[in-house]
């Protein structure tokens, strides 16, 4: 295990992971995009703030971070979906037929006292 003096020093150390260098920045980051600032000035200071990440690396740690935050506060509050309404497979047909039938053709048996004559 590692003396407590140790553990207290990795605090000033820099991570040794990409990632975790622009996790520790994130913050300013976000203030920065929020300002206006496009990503590419963005990395353009990071780079000359000694962190070696190519742009096409920051834009995947980026995109990842916000996926990160979205997904954090999206489990805290639970949005409620509108139950679907159940559906009625026989709807178009009680529809037409039913509630409004169309006029139809009426055939009726003649009246043959009327035809014959008497």
């Amino acid at each position: 295990m590692l003396p407590l003096q140790e553990l207290a020093n990795l605090r000033n150390e820099r991570p040794s992971r990409k990632l975790s260098m622009i996790r520790l920045i994130w913050a300013d980051i976000k203030a920065a995009l929020a300002a206006g600032h496009t990503l590419k000035s963005i990395h353009k200071r990071i780079v000359e703030g000694d962190i070696r990440v190519s742009y096409a690396l920051l834009r995947v740690y980026v995109s990842r971070l916000r996926r990160e935050e979205s997904s954090r506060s999206g489990s805290r509050v639970e949005v409620a979906k509108p139950t679907p309404a159940i559906r009625n497979p026989l709807a178009n047909y009680e529809e037409r037929c039913i509630k409004n039938p169309l006029p139809r053709f009426e055939h009726r048996k003649p009246d043959l006292k009327k035809l014959i004559g008497d």
